[in-house]
């Protein structure tokens, strides 16, 4: 993202995750391609990162352990800067090879899950965008993601 200008107004960027891996293996990313990131680690449960954003970008933040997402998305209203776009992705349709047994929301429950909008905040595109996905036993399934894209105006 950084490299097509997505940055804060100082020209920097900032990435978050959980998992040091995660973190490590953007950075080395980063690194290779010339792009200066500032990684931080998170739980988004316990702590948000601060300031104010341009762009937040939640992705795939599906768990075998049970966590309620939604007031994840829903603090990230309070930290996005006017005219910012929060971008939710997760997992619609898994693919038939896929051990995954927990149902995954459509773009529409996600969005509902958030309770209403805050004022002034409107949606930009929701719903699945289907692909095909190859397996490790070269085995095709179309797939889905829900996506959500919500603006501050």
């Amino acid at each position: 993202m950084t490299q097509y200008g997505w940055h804060n107004r100082a020209g920097r960027s900032r990435r978050f995750d959980l998992s040091y891996r995660a973190i490590e293996y953007a950075a080395a990313n980063a690194s290779r391609s010339g792009v200066n990131i500032n990684f931080e680690r998170h739980d988004l449960t316990q702590t948000f990162p601060s300031g104010e954003f341009d762009l937040i970008v939640a992705s795939f933040l599906e768990s075998p352990l049970e966590f309620d997402r939604a007031p994840l998305f829903r603090a990230a209203f309070g930290h996005l800067a006017p005219g910012g776009l929060l971008l939710i992705t997760s997992h619609g349709k898994v693919p038939n090879w896929s051990k995954h047994v927990r149902p995954f929301l459509p773009a529409s429950e996600v969005l509902a899950s958030l309770g209403p909008l805050p004022q002034g905040w409107e949606v930009q595109f929701c719903d699945e965008v289907s692909r095909v996905m190859t397996g490790p036993e070269g085995q095709q399934d179309e797939v889905s993601d829900a996506v959500v894209a919500l603006k501050r105006a």
